[in-house]
């Protein structure tokens, strides 16, 4: 059962606020004047997480019951959609392939922007799971 999303952002790496092009490279924002967001905001979000992460997955490989926090970081591309997922947790028992196999299944984000364009921003999620033994 999935039991809480929590959004946290981390320090900005690269600004460049004397431009106003749409920066059209390959830069990667942490923090932008505009965040990317999932369509809906953060109870489609969570909705979205809840209907599709299956938290029988680490339990079904032996995981122990108790709370489990999985974070990832990914990033949201200037078309919305969610690429370079990386798992910083090593939980095991599968749980970080689930997250990760859910966030490949998620629907187009709302873009970040940055001086009036859009641009690739870095996302850090945490998934908090409670694991129990059916």
């Amino acid at each position: 059962m999935l039991l809480n999303i929590a959004i946290t952002s981390i320090a900005q790496t690269k600004k460049d606020t004397n431009s106003n092009d749409n920066y059209g490279d390959d830069r990667i924002f942490t923090s932008v004047q505009v965040e990317s967001e999932f369509r809906g905001g953060v109870s489609a979000w969570v909705n979205f997480i809840t209907k599709h992460l299956n938290p029988d997955v680490p339990t079904d490989k032996g995981a122990p019951t108790g709370k489990s926090t999985v974070e990832v970081i990914f990033v949201v591309d200037r078309d919305g959609t969610i690429s370079d997922i990386k798992a910083l947790t090593k939980k095991g028992y599968g749980t970080e392939e689930e997250v990760i196999r859910v966030l490949n299944l998620a629907p187009k984000w709302t873009p970040g922007y940055q001086n009036g364009g859009a641009v690739k921003s870095l996302k850090n999620k945490k998934f908090l799971l409670l694991l129990k033994k059916k």
